[in-house]
């Protein structure tokens, strides 16, 4: 005969068995497995070739982990007014994108890096024209994502790499190239002896660039861009061969102005404005007496004064000066001055 079960033993059974079991939760959805859409493709023209730039999503819209993708449809086509997603998607050319290796960890696991995609396609078929690049991803058949932002982009004449000349300036160096065409723009890069790769220095509107900011006796290797980013452009064409130069200072200051002689009881006192480079030296004096040729008198005077002491009375004397600098440059002469002590 079976005994009846206790109330008290039954609760304890359906305890142990619901511990047993672990935490009962609610049922969760299955994934729709979309993607999250792609939001910073980037495109650029690059001499001939179209580039373009993303990073893939790590999780669908439901947050599930992306292990690996069946699918990135890139599209390119024209940019029609008014514009519509889906009609320009239905004529738009799909670019074959390679699908990258399945990811191994997820994001926070060792922290593997996002999966980014660079690469690029032949431009020349679409020179001229103004066309729409977007890209959207599936990570199961034809589920896509929605599309990526919309990149615009007008394609253009591609851009010749600059034929860059370099040369030593009174500023430090002068860099310039054959001008292409109106409206572009040059991104100047400069690699100096304690710079691991070339970094921007100047972007310039003229086929010129003067680096003021180079020392005289130091190597560097320069790069020029070209640009074009007027209308809608988003060009720039191959970096040049870098060029290099050491700027050698053979350049004289700049000729002294304002030169003045006073005849005092004692001597003839001179002054002239200082010459504004700041690697100027001194200067030199000469002096022509009654008409005869002109000599140089004392030596390099480090101020714009000078006290000429060995006149005598009733002749006429007349004076020059020149500005020499560290590199023992000299300038022209002055206009000269005259004066009867």
């Amino acid at each position: 005969m079976r005994r009846p079960v206790s109330l008290g033993t039954a609760v304890v059974v359906v305890f142990l068995f619901l511990s047993s079991c672990g935490y009962i939760g609610p049922v969760l959805p299955p994934s729709l497995h979309i993607p999250v859409a792609i939001k910073n493709l980037t495109v650029q023209e690059v001499g001939t070739k179209l580039t373009y730039q993303f990073t893939l999503p790590g999780e669908t819209s439901d947050g599930v982990f992306i292990r690996r993708f069946d699918s990135i449809d890139l599209r390119i086509g024209p940019d029609v007014k008014p514009f519509d997603l889906d009609t320009w998607a239905a004529g738009a050319t799909r670019q074959q994108i390679p699908l990258p290796e399945p990811r191994k960890k997820k994001k926070g696991d060792s922290e593997e890096p996002d999966q980014q995609i660079a690469s690029s396609i032949a431009a020349s078929s679409l020179a001229g024209k103004r066309v729409v690049v977007a890209v959207r991803t599936a990570v199961r058949g034809e589920r896509f994502s929605q599309w990526s932002n919309i990149v615009r982009i007008k394609v253009v004449e591609p851009l010749l790499p600059p034929v860059v000349k370099p040369d030593s300036d009174p500023k430090g160096v002068r860099l310039t190239w054959p001008a292409q065409r109106s409206g572009l723009k040059y991104r100047v890069l400069r690699q100096g002896p304690k710079e691991s790769r070339a970094v921007e220095v100047a972007v310039v509107d003229k086929p010129e660039f003067v680096d003021a900011g180079a020392a005289y006796g130091t190597l560097y290797h320069y790069t020029v861009i070209a640009l074009d980013t007027d209308d809608d452009a988003n060009a720039q064409s191959e970096p040049s061969e870098a060029v290099s130069i050491t700027p050698e200072d053979k350049f004289a200051p700049s000729v002294p102005s304002g030169l003045t002689a006073l005849a005092t009881p004692n001597s003839i006192e001179l002054s002239w404005s200082r010459s504004p480079e700041p690697d100027t030296k001194g200067y030199a004096i000469y002096r022509s007496v009654d008409g005869g040729p002109f000599q140089r008198v004392a030596g390099l005077l480090a101020l714009p004064t000078y006290s000429d002491k060995d006149v005598q009375q009733g002749k006429k004397y007349r004076y020059e000066v020149s500005a020499i600098d560290e590199h023992n440059n000299k300038s022209d002469r002055s206009a000269a001055v005259e004066v009867t002590f």
